[in-house]
C-alpha cells in the first residue's frame, strides 16, 4: 500500500507537468504532443509485458523493476534536459505506469486473498491521496522557484522510495510475504 500511495504521488506529478516542461526545455514545435504520443504507444502494450514479466520473476520484483524505471524515465528529461531525453522519459513513464497498477492490484491480491475488496480499496484510496497531494505540492514547489526541477525530481525520488518498500517487505513479515508466493 505504502508503494502505490507513493506511486500515485510521484506518478501524478510528473503527468501534470510533462508538457509544460516539455514545452519549457525545448524549441520543438509540438514536442508536448509527441511525448503524450509516446507516452500513449509506450503505455499500450505495458500491462501484457508486466504480466508475463512478473510470471517469470515474481511480482515483487517485477513491480520493483517499474517503479525504478518510472523514477528513471521521469529524472532523466530533468537531469538532462534535451529533446532526446524528453522522449526517452516519456517512453520510461508510459511502459511502466499502467502496468505498476495493473502489478500493484495482483500483487495487493495475493497478499490479501481473503480480504480482496477491501484490499483494493485501501489501494485505491492511498493512490487517490497521492493524487491530490502530488500536483498540489508540485505547483507549490513549482510557482516557488519558477522551474519544474524540484518537483519533478521530487516525484522521481518519491517514485523511487517506493520501490525500495517493496523488496524491503515494509508492513508484511517474511512468513507473509512466503506465503504469498512471491
Amino acid at each position: 500500500m505504502i508503494s502505490y500511495g507513493l506511486e500515485g504521488l510521484g506518478y501524478i506529478v510528473t503527468g501534470t507537468y510533462l508538457v509544460a516542461f516539455a514545452k519549457s526545455v525545448s524549441n520543438i514545435p509540438n514536442i508536448a504532443s509527441f511525448s503524450w504520443i509516446l507516452v500513449g504507444i509506450a503505455a499500450t502494450p505495458s500491462c501484457i509485458g508486466w504480466s508475463m514479466l512478473a510470471s517469470r520473476w515474481g511480482k515483487k520484483w517485477t513491480l520493483t523493476v517499474a517503479m525504478l524505471l518510472q523514477s528513471i524515465g521521469i529524472a532523466i528529461p530533468v537531469l538532462i534536459p534535451s529533446s532526446t531525453a524528453i522522449f526517452a522519459g516519456a517512453i520510461l513513464f508510459g511502459v511502466t505506469f499502467m502496468g505498476i497498477t495493473t502489478l500493484s492490484i495482483s500483487f495487493a491480491k495475493e497478499l490479501y486473498p481473503k480480504n480482496n475488496r477491501k484490499i483494493i480499496g485501501l489501494l485505491t484510496t492511498f493512490f487517490g491521496l497521492g493524487q491530490i497531494i502530488g500536483p498540489l505540492v508540485g505547483g507549490i514547489l513549482i510557482s516557488g522557484n519558477g522551474n519544474y526541477l524540484t518537483a519533478l525530481i521530487g516525484a522521481a525520488f518519491i517514485v523511487f522510495l517506493g520501490a525500495l518498500s517493496l523488496p524491503l517487505g515494509i508492513g508484511r513479515t517474511d512468513r507473509q510475504l512466503k506465503q504469498a508466493k512471491c
